[in-house]
């Protein structure tokens, strides 16, 4: 299982360094250093195979997802707090983003002007088809809240959603289990 785990973060590392924006300096700094936290639990995950250590399985699959779900939620957070702003968006479309065993994700795409320019966004913030279809309408005026310093992120509802706070208390019990894998390791 190290090992798996630890060859996708490889992969998530090469992609992260490999696919930086370079005509964006803070975002290749941000590229570089997701790839470098990537390949850190790659090489936990090989190692931990290769010698047989739990304590690098535990740091590949545990760490390395507790800590994830913790910044998910931070980072949802941070949204929520930085778009504050209340501006008029119209629904364009959505976009459809695959996951695993024909899991799907749907990101509504909205049309809106700010400070003199026109934008045409995808959020971050996902629904189920069936909800995404229930809340919005083609060409339909909807407010949404914009980051006035980057107006292009934006959020469409003013709460923190159930599935950033189940993924806080995922990466809290993750953490902990490794918390636990660690000290049994060390002392046991």
């Amino acid at each position: 299982m190290g090992l798996t785990i630890g060859l996708l973060w490889g992969l998530c590392a090469w992609l992260c360094i490999a696919k930086r924006d370079k005509n964006n300096s803070k975002a290749e700094k941000i590229g570089i250093a997701w790839g470098i936290f990537f390949g850190f639990f790659a090489i936990c995950g090989v190692l931990g195979d290769i010698l047989h250590s739990t304590l690098l399985q535990a740091t590949c699959v545990l760490l390395s997802v507790g800590i994830l779900c913790v910044v998910a939620f931070f980072f949802a957070l941070y949204r929520l707090r930085k778009c504050k702003t209340q501006i008029w968006g119209t629904y364009v479309t959505y976009q459809i983003h695959r996951g695993n065993k024909g899991y799907r994700s749907y990101f509504p795409v909205f049309r809106y002007s700010f400070g003199g320019k026109e934008y045409q966004r995808q959020t971050h913030e996902s629904y189920s088809l069936k909800k995404i279809n229930k809340k919005f309408a083609y060409g339909q005026l909807y407010p949404i809240w914009i980051n006035e310093n980057a107006p292009e992120a934006f959020i469409t509802k003013k709460s923190l959603p159930a599935a950033n706070i189940m993924a806080l208390f995922a990466g809290i019990m993750m953490l902990m289990i490794y918390c636990m894998v660690l000290i049994t390791e060390v002392f046991g």
